[in-house]
């Protein structure tokens, strides 16, 4: 109309990028093309690493989870924002101190930490209804199941990758304690074995052998995280949980590895007499339990020691071999025949440990009239076997030999 006067300025680049980055989906290609085009050599390495942060907060508000933890470490930043995600693996009382800090975080990282939402799975369902008719129906299960199990992978990743980083250099310290991050790993990692088991049960849109490969690495994950000797994790808060979704294998080599010895083996003896019940790891046979036996085994045979002194690893020896000489007679006559230099076994003891075993076996198939008249059918006779090694065996003084003898 004659009465104003218009300009056109260039939008900046940093706002083009920013724009690219909310579009539904991300437009993650472009805006980092868009970098890669206008920023100066000097200036992309620190510029890079914002906008990898930018980015895995864009697919944070997208509620797509997949290159999240990608993006996340390449901008080096530290665990604590994209934790506050997930209230339910978090000590309350650290939940709300970190959430009360959170004013430097950015809109998004704030908006999504301040919903309210009790665990990751209210929060990704208040997020897809509010995308759905106005917020009125609430999204298929089986949608907010698969976006909650790569939330869950997501937040493992990001906390493996610090982890490791926290183990092999000096990294920033961050808000919550390194007990606080090494539990949360553990409550992850376990939930999400779980999520994957029910998903394998019910036989859902995700393939047999996807899931179980998932779960089987989840598995081994748990297992590196709980015997590693770096782990700060709370062992009470560990009893709990790992009881409470029944993978008492890993929780046997936690109290291994903090040297509680006999409350590892009596997890390992509570699964074999059935007093506690854990899926083995190969899911192809579903109803294979864990038994226990194996873990015995290998884990007497090895020379250790605990914080009280041989005597008590030589009892503990004696006491747990009893139940797994019945169950894998030879096998377990290996815990008797390893080298030791730590903890010292009586050959006396060991000797009467394998008479009794050998005497229960023999009535056992005396009872079920296995044994015929040529007595075809005997027990290993372990005591036999024990002392012809040791009579074999170079290292031993004149004096037992003469004893074995």
């Amino acid at each position: 109309n004659g009465d104003r006067i218009y300009r056109l300025m260039p939008t900046p680049f940093e706002k083009q990028i920013s724009l690219l980055l909310r579009k539904s989906p991300p437009q993650i290609e472009d805006a980092l093309q868009l970098l890669q085009d206008t920023t100066s050599p000097k200036e992309y390495p620190s510029a890079l690493m914002r906008f990898h942060k930018q980015a895995a907060e864009a697919l944070l508000n997208a509620m797509t989870f997949e290159d999240v933890s990608k993006h996340w470490i390449q901008s080096q930043s530290r665990p604590e924002e994209i934790m506050m995600l997930f209230p339910e693996i978090l000590p309350r009382q650290s939940f709300r101190n970190v959430l009360a800090t959170m004013s430097s975080a950015s809109n998004i990282m704030r908006t999504l930490a301040e919903t309210g939402h009790r665990s990751i799975t209210d929060l990704v369902t208040k997020r897809l209804t509010s995308r759905t008719s106005a917020g009125k129906r609430l999204p298929d299960k089986k949608v907010v199941d698969k976006v909650v199990r790569s939330a869950y992978e997501c937040v493992t990743q990001i906390l493996l990758d610090h982890r490791k980083r926290r183990e092999e250099t000096e990294v920033d310290s961050t808000r919550f304690s390194v007990q606080t991050l090494d539990t949360a790993l553990l409550r992850l990692l376990v939930t999400s074995i779980t999520l994957h088991q029910a998903t394998l049960f019910l036989k859902t849109h995700i393939s047999f052998d996807s899931t179980t490969q998932v779960r089987l690495s989840d598995l081994k994950r748990l297992e590196n995280l709980v015997t590693s000797s770096s782990n700060f994790i709370d062992i009470r808060v560990a009893d709990e949980e790992l009881r409470r979704h029944s993978r008492y294998h890993a929780l046997a080599l936690l109290y291994w590895n903090r040297d509680k010895r006999d409350k590892a083996l009596k997890i390992w003896q509570e699964l074999g007499n059935g007093t506690i019940r854990e899926i083995a790891d190969n899911m192809e046979e579903s109803n294979v339990m864990r038994d226990g036996v194996r873990e015995t085994i290998e884990h007497l045979s090895q020379d250790f020691e605990v914080s009280r002194g041989e005597d008590t690893a030589a009892r503990l020896i004696l006491k747990y071999s009893e139940w797994v000489l019945l169950r894998d007679p030879l096998k377990s006559l290996s815990i008797f025949t390893v080298k030791r230099v730590k903890t010292k076994l009586f050959s006396k003891a060991v000797c009467e440990c394998l008479e009794q075993a050998d005497a229960v076996m023999f009535e056992q198939i005396r009872r079920s009239k296995k044994m015929d008249k040529n007595n075809a059918s005997i027990p290993p006779m372990l005591l036999q076997r024990y002392l012809e090694f040791k009579l074999s065996d170079d290292s031993v003084e004149q004096k037992e030999e003469e004893d074995l003898s």
